[in-house]
């Protein structure tokens, strides 16, 4: 991909309309397909994001996704209710630059924390491993050192049994941003 960022087109609609669609949606037995499909449509929008929340283009691309903030946390109250923990977890690790510039860090951390504990999301995987360095980051910028280590700590253990080393010089970067504003630093 460009990096470019598209407008898509918006329509607004009254909140009767939403919640009669809402309803007929429900009585076909389609909500939840379309949820499905939701989901996984603003989970590739933010990964795809990702790389480009950092550079020439991350204006726009946080505006991309400041403009949709409520679909993304539309998909992750759906992730929480839906079957599996996946799309949840990698929506959470990547809005974490997007929390931490736009200061949203209590509800990234809050999102974080119910996605890792939904059933499921205890496997140890690069997933688990992103959203436990996301949570560590935003809770390091309340200064809550001590959750943010743990989850830090959890999030380099599983990098290393991984053998991610981009992800391990990333949690181990995190883990010396903590010490150093904790005061710690040696």
């Amino acid at each position: 991909a460009s990096g470019e960022v598209s407008a898509p087109i918006r329509f607004r609609m009254l909140e009767t309309v939403q919640q009669y669609g809402h309803e007929r949606l429900a009585d076909s037995n389609e909500l939840e397909p379309l949820r499905r499909r939701h989901c996984e449509f603003f989970v590739a929008l933010a990964e795809e994001a990702v790389p480009n929340l950092m550079g020439r283009e991350q204006q726009a691309w946080h505006q991309r996704l400041a403009q949709d903030v409520g679909n993304l946390r539309s998909a992750l109250e759906w992730s929480l209710i839906g079957p599996s923990s996946r799309g949840g977890l990698r929506l959470c690790g990547a809005l974490q630059r997007f929390w931490w510039t736009r200061g949203h860090l209590s509800e990234g951390r809050q999102r974080c924390t119910r996605v890792l504990c939904k059933a499921g999301a205890e496997e140890r995987t690069l997933e688990r491993a992103n959203v436990l360095n996301a949570a560590g980051g935003l809770a390091n910028e309340q200064a809550d050192y001590p959750a943010a280590r743990a989850l830090l700590e959890e999030s380099l253990a599983i990098r290393r049994e991984l053998g991610d080393r981009f992800g391990i010089a990333a949690s181990l970067n995190n883990l010396g941003n903590a010490a150093v504003e904790k005061g710690d630093a040696s």
